[in-house]
């Protein structure tokens, strides 16, 4: 099985052993992120300025997909995913709308249970984009405003230790 995604073109593709392709999403898909025992991916679909995201989960394996994240009236957009293990994604969820809200906070997402979590409480000042995942701790990146108008920010970082 191979996994291809065409940053040009916006689309993931699954290619078989004799060089076909088959579009699994063109619906301007982010980059897969393959779950850490090769069986998974995650992709927010579509990934665009101020439009509202899925998650999906494709099962390698099957070349199947299936929404596992849908923004309800509440409008927290995923802008962000990472695998925290095999069973749950650690996902930034914020506004879609507005270009005050970069990023948001941290929540995880069991694949299973379709459990949503929230791990961090941010006020609005800092907005989470990026998310790693080294040793059992999630560490974060984004911007803190610094002014009340929502316009300086210097980088923010932290950390989330997933052992307590």
């Amino acid at each position: 099985m191979s996994l291809i995604y065409d940053p040009k073109e916006r689309k993931i593709y699954h290619e078989f052993k004799n060089l076909t392709k088959k579009i699994i999403d063109e619906n301007h898909p982010s980059e897969p992120v393959i779950s850490p025992n090769n069986n998974f991916a995650v992709y927010i679909s579509p990934f665009e300025w101020e439009e509202i995201g899925s998650i999906y989960l494709l099962d390698l394996e099957n070349i199947s997909k299936e929404k596992i994240y849908e923004p309800k009236n509440n409008n927290l957009n995923p802008k962000y995913l990472t695998w925290i293990n095999n069973e749950k994604l650690a996902v930034v969820l914020g506004y879609a709308y507005g270009t005050i809200a970069a990023g948001g906070n941290v929540f995880s997402l069991d694949i299973s249970t379709r459990e949503l979590t929230q791990l961090t409480h941010f006020p609005n000042e800092i907005q989470i984009n990026s998310i790693s995942m080294e040793n059992n701790t999630l560490n974060l990146s984004g911007i803190k405003y610094t002014d009340s108008e929502f316009i300086n920010n210097e980088v923010y970082y932290s950390k989330i230790n997933l052992n307590t």
